[in-house]
This record gives C-alpha cells, structure tokens and sequence, in this order.
C-alpha cells in the first residue's frame, strides 16, 4: 500500500505554473512526449527543459530523494490523468 500523497493538489498547481512559465515562453510542450531519445548520447535519453525545471523545484521544496519521488508522481499524473495504463 502506498502512502498517501497529502500535497497532491498544491503539487500539481506548482508543476503547472512551471509548465505554464516554459510554454509562455513558446516552448512548446506536450506532457505526451516529455522525453526525447537522443542515439549520439550515451544515456540515450534527454529530458525536456521543462521537466529539468519540475525536478529541481520540487528536490529544492522536499530535498532530493523525496523531491524526485514528488517529480515522477506529478509526471506520472499529468501524462496520465489519472486513468491506469495496462
């Protein structure tokens, strides 16, 4: 059983300020397609502007390990708004 997400509702309001500051500034943004694989780099995948900026401001309000638990709840939510992928 997992534990109760109890700043879900301020979490996701801050996740959407910050999405909502990179697409004003014209990035365009798809919760859909928040990484892109990139073949010439060893890690093979490359996060999106965006999604650097959600990580950090949520490791900078909880610390790191817990703001990174926080970072992939909010993405996991918003990509898939709530409805379970089999």
């Amino acid at each position: 059983m997992t534990k109760a997400w109890k700043n879900r509702d301020n979490d996701l309001k801050m996740a959407w300020r910050i999405i909502d500051s990179y697409h004003q500034l014209s990035e365009e943004i798809n919760t859909q397609e928040h990484i892109a694989l990139e073949t010439e780099t060893p890690q093979g995948i490359v996060r999106a502007d965006w999604v650097v900026a959600l990580e950090e401001a949520f490791e900078d309000k909880y610390g790191n390990r817990k703001g990174h638990d926080v970072a992939c709840k909010v993405l996991t939510t918003l990509i898939t708004q709530n409805e379970t992928f089999h």
